[in-house]
């Protein structure tokens, strides 16, 4: 795994945006890890669409966001857009602390890096662990570099308030299982959903926004900020309009959405 990252940061971008396509072919072909579940999941949010081209595309493009940032973090040559993040950045500047939803989509990681160095947002991220050691090295390390503050889902609600109050921008990624979570619907299916964006939102008063990354072609990404977001200070509602903020983002871009994850496991049906 250390070798493919060190290929990964090295090779040039044409050379790692091949290498990608031949990974997910040899995925879709070959060694179909998790191929079943992905499938299923984007057949039953896409019925009218064929799942090879846009799973194919999905594991491609998060293996090429591994090396892009890590060319950006050695040598800055990504092509980054930015849009509505003014008022983000505004009330950052005048100490005052933001809430942000976003998801796996694009190359999230970069979207991190660049809104913390570019646009010198302070940025405290609520993300889950990584199972593999090796990419959970590579990922904290890239994040630390980058001066990203990170909490656990689990039980970090009170630290999560305290960044908050410090002043800095805290995101939530709420588009992953979280079983201790609310059964909101999802692409028609209940999803169980963390409600602490939702709770803190309530609790702080502070506005919500929306972010996303789109991937514009190799080496090119655009992040784009909506919001703030209409919130009604009602945990199960707000949740649930976070999901619906979600899944137009995906509906966007199919292909550049994690579908690899267990997203609706053990949700449940919708009442």
């Amino acid at each position: 795994m250390r070798l493919l990252f060190w290929f990964l940061a090295w090779a040039p971008l044409w050379v790692a945006a091949a290498f990608s396509r031949l990974v997910s072919w040899i995925w879709w072909c070959i060694v179909p890890y998790r191929k079943t579940l992905a499938i299923k999941n984007f057949s039953l949010a896409f019925p009218g669409l064929p799942p090879g081209p846009a799973l194919r595309e999905s594991l491609a493009s998060m293996i090429l966001s591994v090396a892009e940032l890590q060319h950006e973090l050695r040598k800055p040559k990504i092509r980054l857009e930015f849009t509505g993040f003014e008022p983000l950045v505004e009330r950052s500047k005048n100490g005052k602390g933001s809430l942000v939803l976003t998801g796996h989509g694009g190359a999230w990681e970069l979207l991190g890096l660049a809104a913390s160095r570019n646009l010198g947002l302070p940025l405290t991220v609520i993300v889950r662990h990584i199972s593999s050691p090796a990419v959970q090295s590579m990922i904290s390390r890239l994040r630390a570099t980058s001066g990203l503050a990170v909490l656990p889902p689990e039980n970090s609600f009170f630290m999560a308030s305290k960044a908050l109050a410090e002043g800095r921008v805290v995101v939530f990624l709420l588009d992953q299982r979280h079983n201790s979570g609310l059964a909101v619907p999802f692409f028609g299916r209940p999803a169980l959903t963390s409600k602490a964006l939702a709770l803190l939102a309530k609790r702080s008063g502070a506005p919500v926004f929306g972010g996303w990354a789109r991937r514009e072609g190799r080496g090119h990404h655009h992040f784009e900020l909506w919001g703030p977001l209409d919130t009604q200070g009602r945990t199960q509602e707000d949740t649930e309009k976070f999901m619906e903020f979600t899944q137009k983002r995906i509906v966007e871009r199919p292909a550049h959405w994690l579908w690899l994850h267990d997203r609706w496991k053990d949700s449940g049906e919708i009442a």
